[in-house]
Order: C-alpha cells, then structure tokens, then sequence
C-alpha cells in the first residue's frame, strides 16, 4: 500500500499513525492519498445505504407485523385466561406492564404436560423449569415469529382452551364434583 521508507517504523499500530508517517516523508502524494480515502469511504457509504435502504422498509414492516401479532395474541388470552384458574394457566403478574414481546410464557406448574399437549396439536413450544426459573414459576414458553399468520394464533389459542378444558375436567373427576360419569369411573378406579 506504502512504498517502502528507511525512516518508517517497522510496527504502525494505527492506520492514523501511518498516514501521518507518510504524510510528513511524502506531503505532496499524502494528499491526493488522503483525499482517495476519503471519497473511497464516500463511495462505501453511498454503496451502503444503497444495498440497504430498500430492507428498511421491510423491516419497519416485520416489525408492525409482529407488534401486531403480539396485541392479537394478548386479546384472545386474556378472556380464556380470566376465567381459568390460576393454578391451571396465568401469565406473570407483571406482563401486562412489561413491552410487548414476541416471547411469550404462559405460567402453569405442569408444562412438560402442555408442551406435549400443543406440539400433538402442532404447536412448537418449550416448557421452562427449575433451576431456568425459580421453584412456582414453571412455564411454557411461546416464542411469535413475524411470518406467523393471525389463524395460526387463533389455532394455538384454541388449543390452549381444550388444555385448560381436559384440566378442568380432570380436577372435577378427582375432586368428585363431577357429572355422575366421573364419579362411576373414581368408583370403578377403586374396585
């Protein structure tokens, strides 16, 4: 890059340093080098926002996208999860003040159980346990994408609706307070 000079030091730690170097040896080449540089770096940029400015637009799309995805996914929950009890499927206290993100964790103290419920529904999600999280904080994390589409969610939220069913169901057949069926089959389980 440099032609070669006696008076140059053997190790340039900066580029700064080397074009001062050259600078004071050779002042008439170092501004024409100089001002190559700086319109080599002009053109860089030019090139830069020229190869990039159009995925801009795209990303502020992705972005509305799926704050968008986040606002429909909270609207369908939040009627299920108002009247599911708190010991079958919450969301944490403090997600409602939290920024919407696109993760997702759905409190229940059994979430190897649903994750293996939703993914026989086509539901890719991930249970969270002890020692990720504290001991009571167990939960299955639900992670939005921005190519999802609006049905996908809708499906996922019904799945979630049989899950909380099957619980409720399950807790009325062990605690008796179940249809007639419930109680013959807890009878027939002690036979």
């Amino acid at each position: 890059m440099f032609p070669y000079h006696p008076e140059l030091p053997h190790q340039l730690r900066s580029t700064a340093h080397l074009l001062h170097c050259f600078a004071s040896l050779h002042p008439d080449r170092a501004r024409v080098r100089l001002g190559l540089t700086a319109e080599r770096k002009r053109r860089q940029s030019t090139s830069f926002s020229k190869r990039f400015l159009p995925f801009a637009d795209t990303s502020r799309q992705l972005r509305t996208n799926l704050f968008a995805l986040i606002i429909h996914l909270h609207s369908l929950l939040i009627p299920i999860l108002s009247r599911t009890p708190a010991h079958i499927l919450h969301l944490p206290s403090r997600a409602s003040q939290d920024a919407p993100s696109p993760i997702l964790g759905l409190l229940t103290p059994t979430p190897h159980a649903l994750s293996t419920f939703l993914l026989d529904k086509g539901f890719v999600t991930r249970p969270v346990v002890p020692p990720t999280v504290p001991p009571g904080g167990e939960r299955v994390r639900i992670c939005l994408r921005t190519g999802m589409e609006r049905k996908t969610l809708d499906g996922l939220v019904e799945a979630l609706e049989d899950w909380v069913e099957t619980r409720l169901k399950q807790e009325g057949i062990l605690r008796g307070s179940g249809t007639g069926l419930g109680k013959e089959m807890i009878l027939k389980a002690k036979l």
